[in-house]
């Protein structure tokens, strides 16, 4: 498995993976959550629709009470005119409610029907029947509203004695008081009674089981248990809201705690990188010169010599060694002989000029240049300039036995010409025989083995 295989894994499990649960959660919470909104606003606005059916059922009785009565004062001909503009503005508002949400009521047809039924009443000539019809039928109706709606099914205790007032109760007392029958249902009255004690109801005082219920008292309580009502789911939805904004906050704080994760955890990666980097650095560096080592020498000159041969270039490599060192450390010592290697190195490198070229300290007093796409003239010119850089620094050293006033240098270089077959092995012992030839021949001085002729040739320079 490679380092970015691996690194792409972590990656995988310490960011991706956590990103996708948190949204995976946040999108099944939020899915929930809007749900159970779009349910409870669908049962408030059955709530609304039920409301209106049973003012128009309750004005409708109304004006079936004045049309009962027999030569009507002017007063209750006005009134009932009134109640008749007001059925008709329900029915209109009615109808546009349903127009509005028409998905959340699946009976839809089946209420407008209903609807046109009572605006067909208000002009029949049978009047009185036809609204007394279209009373009952509004049982029906208002109990399927509510089944359709979840209303009737809702698990909260005191939702669900709301809609049994609301929708299963009181319109059949309602029914019973326009008609002075309360006497007759004496079960449902019950029933309607315990609903409200377990309310708490306090518009009324209920003391008996035979309340006297009017008409003003009966819609006072309707009134009261329809806001109750709906002031309940209104606070459901403000609750699932708060629930909702809270996920919301909590999926964006898990996002800025992944990513603030993940930039402390990419941070101190990099670091590591880097320490890895800097440690790697050291191993490849002479501590002494700030040179590449022999150990780096070893990697990059297979490297180099590969890329060469691919891209038929030529190759020089050329081994620079300090004349009489090991006789210098003794004279001088060997603080000043670690004085010397330094500005040796620097003079070397400061002769680099190609990002391309690489110089190693390859043991006690050698170095190493390694250079690629040169012609053997500007190899040559290149070997004198150092020779010249070195002798200008004009290092001292007094030794009368060897005759010399300054520190000098021998160069032994190898010259591979672009396309010539050749191996690692024999550049490293060529530059070293052309520097053994520069030994023997009295130092100072620079040689070049050229490898075709197996041969060492000492420059004059």
């Amino acid at each position: 498995m490679t380092k970015n295989n691996l690194s792409f894994k972590y990656y995988l499990f310490c960011v991706i993976l956590p990103l996708l649960v948190i949204i995976s959660i946040f999108t099944f919470g939020t899915i929930y959550l809007q749900n159970n909104i779009f349910q409870t606003e669908r049962k408030i606005v059955a709530l609304d629709g039920i409301n209106a059916i049973q003012y128009i059922i309750n004005t409708s009785q109304k004006i079936k009470i004045y049309t009962n009565k027999q030569d009507m004062p002017s007063q209750d001909i006005q009134r009932q005119r009134t109640l008749f503009k007001k059925v008709l503005s329900q029915l209109k508002e009615l109808h546009n409610h349903l127009t509005f949400h028409t998905k959340k009521y699946p009976n839809h047809e089946e209420i407008n029907q209903f609807l046109f039924n009572i605006n067909k009443s208000l002009r029949s000539s049978d009047m009185i029947f036809d609204i007394t019809h279209n009373t009952q039928r509004s049982f029906d109706i208002i109990k399927d509203i509510a089944n359709n709606s979840g209303l009737a099914d809702d698990d909260h205790s005191t939702t669900s004695i709301l809609v049994r007032i609301i929708a299963n109760q009181f319109p059949y007392i309602s029914n019973d008081i326009f008609n002075n029958n309360l006497n007759n249902t004496d079960t449902t009255l019950k029933n309607f009674n315990y609903n409200l004690q377990l309310l708490d109801s306090n518009i009324l005082t209920i003391v008996t089981d035979n309340i006297n219920l009017n008409i003003q008292n009966a819609n006072k309580i309707y009134a009261e248990n329809s806001i109750k009502l709906k002031t309940l789911l209104e606070k459901r939805i403000e609750t699932t809201d708060r629930i909702q904004n809270f996920c919301i906050f909590l999926f964006v704080l898990g996002l800025i705690f992944i990513g603030y994760s993940y930039f402390k955890y990419n941070q101190k990666n990099n670091q590591l990188k880097n320490t890895i980097k800097e440690y790697e650095k050291v191993s490849l560096i002479d501590k002494l010169t700030s040179l590449y080592n022999r150990g780096h020498f070893d990697d990059v000159i297979s490297r180099k010599l590969k890329s060469a041969k691919r891209d038929q270039h030529s190759v020089v490599f050329i081994v620079v060694d300090i004349d009489n060192f090991k006789k210098y450390n003794d004279i001088y010592g060997y603080k000043k002989g670690d004085t010397v290697l330094q500005v040796i190195a620097k003079v070397l490198k400061a002769t680099l000029q190609r990002g391309s070229d690489y110089i190693f300290r390859l043991g006690d007093e050698e170095f190493g240049l390694l250079l690629t796409d040169m012609e053997f003239k500007k190899a040559v010119e290149f070997t004198a300039i150092i020779k010249h850089k070195i002798e200008e620094v004009n290092i001292e050293y007094i030794n009368h036995k060897e005759n010399t006033s300054h520190i000098t240098v021998s160069m032994g270089f190898v010259f591979i010409e672009p396309g010539m077959d050749f191996e690692e092995i024999e550049i490293y012992n060529g530059a070293y025989k052309a520097l053994e030839t520069c030994k023997n021949k009295g130092k100072n001085t620079i040689s070049v083995y050229y490898p075709d002729k197996k041969e060492v040739e000492l420059l004059d320079l």
